[in-house]
């Protein structure tokens, strides 16, 4: 449309009468983003938020294994993300989906899975062969 009239020539143009009034579009799509919305609150869980000391275990991005083990220092604005320190010494940011309650110990910081010291035969061990 030019200064409000149709133009009429061989390009193609879009014929404005066909279309919907825009702002009934905008208000569809806000009414369908809305019940969209209220679906998906439904079937949500809410998860516990952490305090500063408390012990957690961090999955790992790549594997999405629950592996490491570590203790929230801070929590940020929004209280979505925490500053963990890992059971390594080292400082990651990591949104709340990635932390578990872990049951806190008396040493944090202590891999459980340490093999026991081995108790040293003092004969050698010799295979039946011989």
């Amino acid at each position: 449309m030019v200064f409000g009239r149709r133009q009429r020539g061989v390009l193609p143009i879009i014929d404005t009468r066909k279309t919907p009034n825009l702002k009934e579009k905008i208000e569809k799509r806000d009414i369908r983003r809305r019940e969209k919305l209220e679906r998906t609150n439904e079937t949500l869980k809410s998860l516990k938020k952490f305090k500063p000391g408390d012990a957690v275990i961090i999955q790992d991005p790549l594997t999405h294994r629950w592996k490491s083990k570590g203790i929230v220092k801070s929590v940020r604005n929004q209280g979505r993300s925490y500053n963990v320190e890992t059971e390594h010494g080292r400082m990651i940011l990591r949104n709340r989906r990635y932390l578990k309650s872990c049951p806190q110990t008396s040493a944090p910081h202590q891999i459980e899975n340490e093999m026991p010291p081995i108790a040293k035969d003092p004969t050698p061990r010799r295979s039946p062969r011989f």
